[in-house]
């Protein structure tokens, strides 16, 4: 019945509108206590963001707003691996560098909450994940899992020609919200200005640099290279991070060069405006 009512979904509904639509219908059909969608942030390759939840308060989807696609958690399991993933009592994600989700987890949650995580299909091999809490002593079966995998399945579908789960998907949350107002950057000559020179490989998330960071962007943490590109996502400022994803996006598929200005967070927890600028690089078979 509810896989009729899916069908029923209007095809001029948002993108959004489709998931939250999906994602309420799963939850209630296998009985769970609320749900969250993770999908992968184009450029940021190695990187899940929530871009919709149903039945949990904030303080429960605050720590899963960011993270790893190479983490344990069984969201970046499901997406990863592609297949259903299981934790019996919930855990925080794995850590994002500069951002630790076990200090935002909520102090009064029962003990074993139940995690299931089943894959979203997408194009080529990104994935992303639909993932259900559940009662502590309910643990889904073969029939909950098989009718999340229709969801999935749905969802992907529907999906698939407004691009979020091709190759090329921008972050779901910049087209559900255009960013809103924001501080405006301060003006400054280019030439002169300290700068630094860094390599992104896309294939890893490995980020090299000519130079210590920390010399030219003084009072960020100056390990932020070595964590690779998830290190430097959790260090932009949570309203810029939408366009900064959009912006590297759009730059990667038309292999071209893209520039950015957006804030990054220092170790006091004070924020700079930094300008990126970048052009992609490829091989002569065209590969990034």
């Amino acid at each position: 019945m509810r896989m009729r009512l899916l069908d029923a979904v209007d095809e001029d509904r948002r993108d959004v509108e489709v998931l939250l639509t999906a994602l309420q219908q799963a939850v209630a059909e296998v009985h769970g206590l609320g749900g969250m969608v993770h999908l992968p942030g184009g450029g940021m390759s190695g990187i899940l963001y929530l871009v919709a939840d149903s039945g949990l308060p904030e303080a429960m989807t605050r720590p899963w707003l960011i993270i790893p696609a190479r983490g344990t958690a069984p969201p970046s399991r499901a997406a990863r691996n592609d297949t259903t993933a299981w934790q019996p009592d919930l855990a925080p994600p794995d850590p994002v560098p500069g951002r630790d989700p076990a200090a935002l987890r909520p102090s009064r949650l029962p003990v074993g909450i139940g995690h299931l995580a089943v894959p979203v299909p997408g194009g080529g091999r990104r994935r992303g994940a639909l993932s259900v809490l559940f009662a502590p002593g309910d643990e889904p079966g073969a029939a909950e899992c098989a009718f999340l995998d229709e969801v999935t399945a749905w969802m992907s579908g529907r999906l698939a020609s407004s691009g979020i789960l091709s190759p090329s998907p921008t972050l779901l949350r910049a087209l559900e919200n255009e960013p809103g107002p924001r501080e405006a950057a301060p003006p400054w000559d280019v030439e002169g200005v300290p700068s630094v020179t860094y390599t992104w490989d896309l294939r890893t998330g490995e980020l090299t640099s000519d130079r210590p960071v920390e010399e030219v962007l003084a009072g960020i943490d100056p390990e932020v290279m070595s964590g690779g590109i998830e290190a430097w996502a959790a260090l932009i400022h949570p309203d810029d991070l939408p366009g900064a994803v959009a912006g590297f996006d759009t730059g990667i598929q038309l292999r071209g060069g893209f520039q950015n200005e957006y804030r990054v967070r220092r170790q006091d927890g004070t924020y700079l405006w930094i300008e990126a600028r970048a052009r992609t690089i490829t091989d002569d078979e065209g590969r990034r």
